[in-house]
């Protein structure tokens, strides 16, 4: 039992790496990222695609995706109690805080309160959702 809760922090831990490292990025390599997802997905299925029309809200969903990861990531190490969804949600919004923080200082990036709040969506949508899960199989 101990094995598998060292585990959960460790998923936690790497994939706060994974978002440290996604925003460790310079403002050139998070746009050929995106414009990569863009050309790879919705340019396939629309002619005469721009993925700088599609850039805004891929780049907010991928805000919302990452952190619901993270939320749920988060809620798995703690209590399916009330008290446990706050902390995972603290621990959450506080990473989110500091990880725009970090941005403030890399090339042609910035630091967002919008994207704070965006990722306060995916946050919340994954620790709700991995609580009704839990909930629903105990």
């Amino acid at each position: 039992m101990k094995t598998v809760k060292i585990l959960k922090v460790i998923v936690l831990i790497l994939w706060m790496i994974v978002i440290f490292l996604l925003s460790n990025q310079t403002g050139n390599e998070s746009t050929i990222l995106s414009d990569g997802v863009i050309n790879s997905s919705i340019c396939k299925f629309i002619s005469n695609c721009n993925p700088e029309v599609y850039s805004f809200i891929v780049r907010k969903l991928a805000h919302i995706l990452i952190y619901l990861i993270l939320g749920i990531f988060s809620v798995m190490n703690f209590k399916n109690d009330k008290e446990g969804l706050i902390n995972a949600f603290i621990l959450c919004i506080t990473y989110a805080f500091f990880d725009e923080l970090h941005q403030m200082f890399i090339n042609n990036r910035s630091g967002e309160v919008r994207d704070i709040f965006i990722d306060m969506i995916g946050s919340i949508s994954g620790i709700l959702l991995f609580y009704k899960i839990r909930k629903k199989r105990s």
